[in-house]
């Protein structure tokens, strides 16, 4: 991982040890946004991180298999 990250080490609804590691995924349209709620056509929203050069995006963060949580860290 690129940066230190605040030592997360449980889930925060079931109690497992948390995973860390990192979310990556192609965005050639736009950086990835934060909505509030689901939009019919995802307009609006707010970017996250910027928009990558080379269209991959990377965020550091922790998973919980059991719960399907991430917890990331933008």
């Amino acid at each position: 991982m690129q940066r230190s990250m605040v030592a997360v080490r449980t889930c925060p609804e079931c109690g497992s040890r948390l995973g860390s590691g990192t979310l990556g995924f192609v965005t050639y349209l736009g950086g990835p946004r934060w909505y509030r709620k689901r939009t019919t056509l995802a307009l609006g929203g707010q970017n996250v991180v910027p928009k990558p050069l080379g269209g991959m995006v990377w965020i550091d963060g922790f998973r919980c298999e059991k719960c399907r949580l991430l917890l990331l860290h933008y």
